[in-house]
């Protein structure tokens, strides 16, 4: 489909979010404690979930087989049984960060404009992209769900809906050459049906653009028909290849962490062509990032079966979320 949209438009007004902010797990934390008998075994000795993350964390992991640029460094807490990870920079992505041009910062802008142009609050409505984009918003949906033995509960965020279903948007540059596709398919395709997959996402809405931030025309992907659109480039990514290294390493993880919470953080790091390491940090240094409160309301709930108050702020920030199992 043929449009005209300035991707660059509105970016001196950009409501931007606090990146030196670290929420870590907090936002869906405090969901799950308002629904927390979903979580919680009869006996309340231990959780009913294996895992808990965000969406984000669970794709860097599947993507590792076919990475090799992008390290990464994953905490895990023990609490009640059910382990919690959480992404920590790595320092190559510390210094991409401080080194990032003017240009590449506000084409991370680019993204959330196209999804000002093409969504609306309201049925039938019309697109506002008169007002200031806000990256501070999202929607956020929790999954529950099982990768063999693995019982894992996880947020993702949905940038919108067509009716009932799920919709992914994203941008890319418009390929000229035969080289840009297979890179598209290569490397981009795999994460874009990884993150898709996950949370059930049945289509996927790119925006293709010029150098200059222009979007030139749209192309929807059927998400359950991207790994036979990628067939064709030689040595092709494989999900189920993908979806066994995501299981061995959560079986070493679960292997290897020997102490809960408050007695040792793990951290998981790993590089292009390296093994994945890890090393017991203790639990109140960088990587202690499970929230006293969480453990606090918890505790509370299992002795006397009533639920602590929660804040204003925490009910506002539960109603952006779903779930699905």
């Amino acid at each position: 489909m043929p449009v005209s949209l300035n991707l660059r438009d509105g970016y001196k007004k950009l409501i931007e979010r606090d990146e030196s902010i670290k929420e870590r797990l907090d936002d869906l934390l405090r969901w799950m404690l308002l629904h927390k008998d979903m979580f919680n075994e009869k006996s309340h000795e231990r959780s009913a979930m294996d895992f808990v993350c965000w969406r984000g964390l669970l794709t860097k992991i599947l993507c590792t087989p076919y990475e090799n640029r992008e390290d990464w460094k994953i905490a895990a807490a023990r609490y009640k049984g059910c382990i919690y990870l959480c992404e920590y920079d790595t320092q190559q992505k510390i210094e991409n960060k401080r080194h990032e041009g003017v240009l590449q910062k506000e084409m991370s802008y680019w993204g959330f404009k196209f999804e000002q142009y093409v969504t609306t609050n309201v049925k039938d409505g019309h697109p506002d992209t008169d007002k200031p984009v806000n990256n501070n918003e999202a929607f956020v949906s929790v999954v529950r769900t099982h990768l063999n033995n693995h019982s894992l509960v996880f947020g993702g965020e949905v940038d919108c809906s067509d009716g009932d279903e799920y919709v992914e948007l994203k941008t890319s540059r418009i390929m000229n050459d035969p080289k840009h596709i297979i890179n598209f398919k290569r490397f981009k395709m795999i994460k874009w049906w990884i993150q898709s997959f996950l949370i059930g996402i049945s289509k996927i809405i790119c925006g293709f653009r010029d150098d200059d931030g222009i979007v030139k025309y749209l192309k929807t992907f059927k998400t359950n028909e991207i790994p036979t659109y990628c067939k064709d480039i030689r040595d092709c990514w494989k999900g189920t290849v993908c979806f066994n290294f995501c299981d061995e390493f959560l079986k070493f993880v679960r292997n290897s962490i020997e102490l809960d919470y408050d007695k040792g953080i793990y951290v998981y790091e790993w590089m292009p062509h390296h093994s994945v390491s890890y090393k017991v940090m203790e639990p109140d240094s960088e990587y202690a990032f499970l929230p006293e409160w969480y453990t606090t309301q918890f505790e509370c709930n299992r002795v006397d079966g009533a639920s602590p108050p929660l804040c204003t702020d925490v009910l506002s920030k539960a109603d952006h979320m779903s779930t699905r199992q």
